[in-house]
């Protein structure tokens, strides 16, 4: 981030903090400095997770090289910044809180239940229009992004628990998510121009199977980056969940300084 857009992000930021107040109108600093610096950090979080160029390499003498699984792990991480406080209670009792219980699924919804509640028509729209813009093209081919074909490549095979190139109930019980419930939810999702709660709940959850399989699935990095039909299939729906988890966490940012602006 350059210094003009660090300084408009500050800037922007403190002006929201100083209006955060006890209910008796006096200005509690310490609760301001923390949701300050707090707000600060996963806004550049996102902001250079999204503008970061994300490359490996595997030795001296090799060129860096896209990796698109390292791109998906800094969004889901900035993704998880952001729902593991519950900003619900930190705006009710004027403090910022994380989450003391519940499994993550949980803390996913209360996020997004939090931020669409709150959220204008328009905020939205631009969220909706921020990862239809950012999604790839069609698969193997440079045509426009095709729902159809993307819901396609995710196929359940049950016979391969835990490997990252199929989303599948693996040993952790807790991370299955059923498949039907995702493409119905992406379906709806990508035919609205204004997206609601249910089907971005849904989506998240998918996609926090992707990333458990990712982390505890069977799988080696060699797999996810030698360049193969099966494997480019695997990368392409990682661009996919990247978009998505690029919009909500821009939306849900958004949404935390708008409600924090006007506490």
């Amino acid at each position: 981030m350059d210094e003009s857009n660090q300084n408009q992000v500050a800037k922007e930021i403190k002006q929201y903090c100083l209006t955060i107040s006890r209910p008796n109108g006096q200005r509690n600093e310490k609760v301001a400095k923390e949701i300050k610096q707090y707000c600060l950090t996963i806004d550049h979080l996102n902001y250079n997770t999204i503008h970061s160029a994300h490359q490996i390499k595997q030795g001296v003498e090799d060129k860096w090289r896209d990796s698109i699984p390292t791109y998906f792990i800094y969004s889901f991480f900035t993704f998880n910044s952001i729902y593991s406080i519950d900003w619900g209670k930190t705006k009710s009792e004027n403090e910022l809180t994380y989450h003391s219980e519940g499994f993550e699924r949980t803390r996913i919804n209360k996020l997004l239940s939090f931020c669409f509640e709150g959220a204008e028509e328009q905020a939205k729209i631009t969220f909706s229009e921020f990862i239809k813009k950012n999604l790839p093209d069609k698969f193997d081919t440079h045509d426009k992004f095709d729902t159809q074909v993307f819901l396609g490549l995710i196929k359940e095979d049950k016979n391969e628990k835990g490997n990252v190139k199929e989303i599948v109930e693996d040993k952790f019980g807790r991370y299955h998510y059923p498949i039907k419930d995702f493409k119905d939810a992406f379906r709806r999702f990508m035919k609205r121009d204004i997206p609601n709660e249910d089907e971005c709940q849904k989506i998240a959850q998918f996609i926090y199977s992707v990333r458990c399989n990712l982390f505890h699935g069977l799988k080696q990095v060699v797999q996810l980056e030698n360049r193969n039909s099966d494997i480019e299939k695997e990368l392409y729906k990682l661009k996919v969940y990247t978009a998505f988890l690029n919009g909500i966490n821009s939306f849900c940012i958004n949404q935390i300084k708008h409600e924090f602006s006007a506490y």
